[in-house]
């Protein structure tokens, strides 16, 4: 591995992490009554391929236990960047989300190089597209990575972390940079 480069994981969730799980339904009908009203509402309406797979707290709960466990595998991690596209009012962001050592951001992977060139180093980006309502734009995607690692050991300590997390088994498409992990978990790509 290049002394400093970023380890990086990413893929496409084909399937909740929170498989058997029961969630609360959190859409929440808008106060529309006359017939314009619904035809703008459906013009909002996103016709993507990719489904809807969780609900925003179970997306938030996911970021929170990816943030929460990367730290307590790696603890030389200084900070966590954790993408927030669009807080909701309804849904409250969880408490692991708001640490000092957490940042909530709306694009971690353009702010991790501006903290690296400015001398951080062990910061974790995690950015998703995840889909959580027909409304929004998405693909699936999650990606991890673990910006100016001060050693390898920190490093391999990463990827243990994403061996033992829960998304390997929901992943496809997965891509690991730089690729010197043959035996890391892939799931096939469909």
């Amino acid at each position: 591995m290049l002394p400093g480069a970023p380890v990086t994981y990413s893929g496409r969730l084909q399937r909740s992490p929170f498989v058997g799980s029961l969630c609360a339904a959190e859409l929440i009908a808008p106060p529309i009554a006359l017939p314009s009203e619904y035809v703008t509402l459906r013009r909002c309406e996103r016709h993507i391929s990719a489904p809807v797979l969780m609900s925003l707290t179970q997306r938030y709960r996911l970021l929170a236990d990816l943030a929460g466990a990367a730290k307590r595998h790696v603890p030389a991690i200084s900070l966590t960047l954790v993408r927030v596209a669009s807080p909701s009012y309804s849904v409250p962001m969880p408490a692991e989300l708001l640490q000092p050592d957490v940042l909530p951001v709306l694009d971690p992977d353009a702010l991790a190089p501006r903290l690296v060139a400015a001398g951080r180093s062990n910061i974790v980006a995690i950015a998703d597209d995840i889909r959580c309502d027909s409304y929004e734009l998405g693909a699936n995607r999650i990606s991890l990575a673990l910006h100016r690692p001060s050693g390898d050991d920190v490093a391999a300590a990463f990827l243990a972390f994403l061996r033992s997390s829960p998304l390997p088994p929901c992943l496809t498409e997965v891509d690991i940079m730089p690729d010197a992990t043959p035996d890391f978990p892939r799931s096939p790509t469909p």
